[in-house]
């Protein structure tokens, strides 16, 4: 009942798209909830998210993610330096994660915490702004490389940004700048 499984494999709510997160709480007593009926698939003929991959990642028949192909896997998740990225990175502007599928979905409603529209900045987006959006590549790799790892650890400590580490988001930032 919290929605059904789209084609880019991710569950997709018809109340809030696929920008959900699922979570479990652990009580030490059992509660009497209401069972929902089984989502039906709405996505329908959609092939937006598919037909957006950069890289093709996106298996249509058994609606799986190639990791080896998906952008985030590569700018997340994948630590080596040594590397090479996914075909289709060359394309993108971004440096870490990608989301693309999730963007183009009719299930999903704009953000409101896109940077580029937002007038206001809550300190924690004006932090990003400041350090990756407004200096070149050139000077975020000399700023990266100049701090050290325990540094960065703690300086992006409540965001994404720290699972990659400084050490992926320098790797990430090198093949951003052969292109």
């Amino acid at each position: 009942g919290l929605g059904w499984f789209g084609k880019n494999s991710m569950l997709i709510s018809r109340n809030h798209g696929s920008y959900v997160m699922i979570g479990s709480i652990l009580l030490g007593e059992k509660l009497e909830l209401p069972i929902k009926e089984k989502e039906s698939d709405h996505c329908g003929t959609c092939t937006r998210c598919i037909d957006a991959c950069p890289t093709f990642a996106i298996d249509p028949e058994t609606r799986t993610v190639n990791s080896e192909k998906c952008i985030p896997y590569f700018t997340i998740e994948l630590f080596k330096d040594s590397e090479l990225p996914p075909k289709g990175y060359d394309q993108m502007d971004e440096f870490f994660g990608c989301d693309i599928c999730q963007e183009v979905c009719p299930w999903n409603r704009p953000l409101e915490h896109d940077l580029t529209k937002t007038t206001e900045l809550t300190d924690y987006q004006k932090k990003i702004s400041d350090f990756f959006l407004n200096k070149t590549i050139s000077e975020i790799q000399n700023e990266l490389k100049s701090m050290s790892k325990r540094k960065y650890s703690r300086e992006w400590k409540d965001s994404s940004f720290c699972r990659t580490g400084r050490d992926g988001v320098l790797k990430n930032l090198k093949w951003k700048k052969k292109n």
